[in-house]
């Protein structure tokens, strides 16, 4: 499994555990709770997923921005939180 695969399963796990998942910059934390998770899913977009070239990436508005280069270089730290 790449970077990318081992984040999007342990995110997809946090999520069915009931966890909250904090995505983290040098600058910034991004809180993720289970409300987000639910109004994504409704909403009938993946929160997060893999890109063609299999990086992780992450939704933000209209489009997704990249949490990993490539497959196996992580741009941000990901917590899960119970």
């Amino acid at each position: 499994m790449t970077t990318a695969e081992t984040y999007l399963a342990k995110i997809r796990q946090a999520e069915a555990d009931g966890k909250e998942v904090y995505v983290c910059t040098h600058l910034k934390a991004t809180r993720i709770t289970q409300a987000a998770f639910a109004k994504w899913r409704k909403a009938g977009r993946d929160l997060f997923k893999l890109s063609k070239d299999g990086a992780l990436l992450m939704a933000a508005g209209k489009g997704y921005v990249r949490l990993t280069s490539g497959t196996d270089i992580p741009l941000v730290r990901i917590i899960y939180v119970s």
